[in-house]
Parts: C-alpha cells; structure tokens; sequence
C-alpha cells in the first residue's frame, strides 16, 4: 500500500531513499515532502514518478504565475484605454420659430447672446456656439432657426442647464443688449431643445465651421441599436465619405446619437449630417455619393439608404448665420 502526504516545509531539501521514503524539494522557498511507504521492487520507478510529478508541480505554478502577470497586464492596459479617452462631445440644441416681422430683433438677440457664448468659451465652460437657420422654412413650420451650444464632457454639459446663462450678463453687455436678453421670449419661441452626443467626425483637418448642412434624422429599426449602426457606418459609409474628402465633394460627415429626449416614442435616435461650403456642392453630391456607394455596395444606389438596421424620419437644410468662429 502506498501513503503519501503532500506538506511545506522551511529547511532545506535532500532526497533518501531508506524502508520509507522520503522526497523533498524547493518551490519558490518552500519545500514540498512526499512521504510514501512503496514496494521495494518498485521503489525506483516511484521515484521516478515522483520526480515527474515534482516537475510537472513547478511548471504548473510557473504557469499560474505568467498568467497571473498576464492578467494584470491586460487590467492595466484597460484601465490605461479608459482613462486615455477623450471626454464626449455634446451638442445641445434649440429649435425656434421666429416671426418674420421679428427676424431683425431676433438676430440683435443672438448677438447679444454670442457675447455671453463668446465669455464662457473663453473659461473653457464652451467648445462652440452657432447659429443656422432652415432656407425651406414656410409659415406652417413649426421652426426656423435653430442654435446649437457645443461641449466637452459630462460636467460640461450639466452647466448648460445647471449654471444661468446671463449670470454675467451686466458685465458683458449694453443696456440695449441687455433688455434684448431679458425679453427673449417677445422675439422667438423655443419649441424644443434636443442633446445630442457625437459618435463619428470625419474631416480635413483645416476644415472650417459647417456653412451647408444636409441634416438627416433617422430612426434605428426594430431590434436594432446604435452598435449596429455605427458598424454599418465604419464598413460601408465611412470608405465613401474619405473619397469624398479626398476629391473634395464633401466638407465633413457626423453621426450624432440623440440623448434627450429619448424613449420608446421618439421618432428618431440618430442625426446624420453631411456639411458643405455652399447649395450648389450640396446639390452636386448626392449623384456622387450615390455612385461611389453603387460601385463600393451593388444594388443599392441613393443617398439616405435603408439597409435594415435605420431609416429616415425626415430630412432637412441648416444655413449658417452666424456662430463663435466669425468675428
């Protein structure tokens, strides 16, 4: 019968062969016994079982280790990428309807207030400000200007809505500017504010502040979330949108995720815009587009495509009319 006990200890090691045997040897300066009691006739090949095992017990705690290494590797590597990101980008969004016998006081107004954008840009509270309006815009739309507020970052964001926006105002502005400021609502309504977080920008690197945007909202389908999307985005969109950059048909592409409001009844979760210098690039592109993605994509030949994970909800034009980038 054999009996075998594994058991650490301190001093240190020598192999005896006696009436019973007793192996020991050094792991890491611990020592590892085996005590047995084998048949005399087959006390060497035991021996040389147990010198296996031994080795086999080394190479498996050397295993642990590297993996142990391997692990903490991968965890600092992840907590590195983290921290490595870049802030998010948020745009903030407000939808007006301006009367046409107030449109000249309603751009003194946003005057006054690029004033205040251009203070907190300056604390670094604001990436960008800009103003747009829509060229297409009747009498039975229910906006015509719109103002977008560009930040960086969570708490950045939250200032938008927590800190007041003319809290410095007095020492900004004109008496007149100042009355304008106060009185906003007599010279537009705001019909609704969206917040929307950036997901994908792709442009020149000298590329200037969007003059023309070809504004599409879309909707994801059934089943489908914005992780499908952006891949759809990466394979088929972007190698059309980079050629496009590259012959300069386009100025510059975003994919937006509309954060607020959000729900299961809103009817889009996605803002696509293709930017452009003026009307008649714009009006240029889409047969451009439409063929690249032919070639690139058979089968399927126009601009706002449907290919089973979004569609279009509507879409519409932004004009720039003014913004923090012009003085």
């Amino acid at each position: 019968m054999s009996d075998w006990i594994l058991s650490p200890h301190l001093n240190g090691s020598d192999h005896r062969i006696k009436d019973d045997i007793n192996f020991e040897w050094s792991i890491s300066n611990q020592k590892l016994k085996i005590h047995c009691k084998p048949p005399i006739r087959d006390s060497i090949s035991w021996y040389q079982n147990q010198i296996l095992l031994t080795i086999n017990l080394v190479i498996m705690k050397y295993l642990i280790s590297i993996t142990k290494q391997f692990a903490l590797s991968i965890m600092i590597f992840y907590a590195c990428s983290i921290s490595a990101q870049a802030p998010p980008v948020y745009a903030v969004v407000d939808f007006m309807k301006v009367e046409p016998k107030k449109a000249d006081q309603y751009l003194e107004l946003e005057k006054a207030y690029k004033k205040l954008h251009k203070s907190r840009q300056e604390k670094e509270e604001l990436l960008n400000w800009a103003l747009y309006y829509l060229p297409e815009a009747g009498v039975g739309s229910d906006y015509n200007a719109i103002t977008v507020n560009f930040y960086r970052g969570n708490e950045s964001l939250a200032g938008h809505f927590e800190k007041p926006m003319a809290a410095n105002a007095e020492e900004i502005l004109s008496e007149q500017e100042l009355h304008l400021v106060e009185n906003s609502p007599d010279f537009r309504d705001r019909i609704k504010t969206e917040v929307y977080q950036l997901k994908l920008n792709l442009d020149h690197d000298d590329t200037d502040f969007p003059k023309v945007i070809w504004m599409s909202y879309r909707y994801l389908k059934e089943g489908k979330g914005m992780k499908d999307l952006m891949e759809v985005e990466q394979n088929m969109v972007r190698p059309i949108i980079e050629n496009g950059l590259e012959n300069g048909t386009i100025n510059s592409y975003q994919i937006y995720e509309r954060k607020l409001p959000s729900g299961s009844s809103t009817n889009h979760q996605v803002a696509q815009l293709y930017t452009f210098d003026n009307l008649s690039q714009m009006l240029a592109y889409p047969p451009t587009h439409a063929a690249q993605f032919a070639k690139q994509n058979k089968g399927v030949a126009r601009l706002n495509f449907e290919i089973g994970v979004s569609g279009v909800y509507k879409t519409e034009i932004w004009m720039l009319a003014d913004c923090l980038c012009t003085p």
